[in-house]
């Protein structure tokens, strides 16, 4: 499952930066190490250090043809592929709308989109993203130079960048030409990108089109938490009997703070709940910790600030105070899990969602079993 494979890279890059850590420790004393002045360059950390190595330099490659998005761009003649893995001149995420920053003296590539921003050089064995505050994330192909430039992973790096590519190759004679779109993401796709995590599995289909009640809404967002024992909070909804489906599920998510209702003690579960309604519940079930609802005319107005910053609303149409349909819940709740919890008294800012998900359920089966 895609969880297992979130939380298999965060255990995948402490083990990495260990093993490299111990295997350069030595060597890296030596002032006139790659490593050091390399590190020295770019006012590294303790952390950085780990993750610092000699760079690699690609041999002699087969260039190919690269098209994006069905036309020839200026970088059409710069990719090729190492170990089946497509890599190529970084300016082409230029034609994803990226800005791309590249630092000769560090030979550093910064690559940004929206509030993303990454860091990749031949120097790295993983790539960092969103400086401060942010972290490393470890290459299975790290960054090269062919012919005095750098070449990056494109697959890796667009997956990080929220870019949903179709990556396919064809020989046009005796030519190879690589095909790079960007999908629209829809609903559907979102849907069954939810179900490889394991959530959803139950549901076959949704009418994308429909509102959402704040009932229903609650159910959606019930779907990514494990249900632990039962919780002492005591509902203080006076239109919510204890008999209600909707108990089980209101009680797990406002136990975790995550919905509430009004002032006169009521939930009104069959009103319709609105995209802001439904942002601000994400937003608290991922800990945004830059998210503090204060009292802004109108009262939305942060949280829509915030829910596009942690890029909840990407791929979403938003237009204020209408009704939230199904297609639009399950995109932002896609993008909710796979966006890292921002808590700011969490050492470990990689956490997400899906890997709670993941955590409380693999915690009850232990438990099931007696462990």
């Amino acid at each position: 499952m895609k969880g297992c494979e979130n939380m298999k890279k965060l255990l995948t890059i402490l083990l990495a930066g260990s093993i490299i850590f111990a295997s350069i420790s030595a060597y890296a004393l030596t002032d006139s190490s790659p490593i050091v002045e390399f590190a020295a360059l770019y006012e590294y950390d303790k952390s950085d250090i780990n993750i610092i190595t000699v760079p690699k330099e690609f041999s002699e490659v087969q260039k190919s043809k690269i098209i994006v998005n069905g036309l020839i761009c200026d970088y059409s003649t710069q990719c090729f592929t190492e170990s089946g893995i497509l890599f190529a001149n970084p300016d082409i995420f230029k034609e994803f709308g990226c800005n791309i920053i590249k630092d000769s003296e560090l030979n550093v590539i910064t690559i940004e989109k929206n509030d993303i921003v990454l860091e990749i050089s031949p120097n790295l064995s993983a790539m960092r993203k969103n400086k401060e505050n942010g972290y490393w994330i470890s290459l299975t192909a790290p960054a090269g130079i062919y012919e005095e430039d750098i070449y990056v992973p494109v697959g890796e790096i667009a997956k990080e960048l929220g870019l949903v590519l179709s990556i396919s190759a064809n020989y046009n004679g005796d030519t190879l030409i690589y095909n790079l779109e960007k999908f629209i993401f829809t609903p559907q796709i979102a849907l069954t990108e939810l179900k490889k995590y394991g959530v959803f599995t139950e549901i076959s289909h949704y009418d994308f089109d429909a509102v959402v009640t704040r009932s229903e809404a609650c159910f959606l967002l019930d779907k990514i938490f494990y249900h632990k024992e039962s919780s002492d909070t005591k509902l203080p909804f006076t239109d919510i009997e204890a008999s209600s489906g909707l108990y089980n599920a209101l009680t797990n998510l406002v136990s975790r703070n995550i919905v509430n209702g009004y002032a006169d003690k009521t939930f009104r579960p069959k009103d319709i709940v609105t995209i802001e309604q439904y942002a601000a519940m994400l937003i608290r079930a991922a800990g945004h910790s830059d998210f503090d609802n204060n009292n802004e005319s109108p009262w939305y107005l942060q949280i829509m600030q915030v829910a596009k910053h942690n890029g909840i609303m990407e791929n979403t149409e938003y237009e204020e105070n209408t009704g939230l349909t199904y297609g639009q819940a399950i995109i932002m709740l896609y993008n909710t899990v796979n966006t890292p919890i921002s808590y700011s008294n969490e050492a470990d800012s990689k956490s997400t969602l899906l890997i709670n998900f993941v955590k409380d359920k693999y915690n009850a089966l232990l438990k099931n079993l007696g462990a």
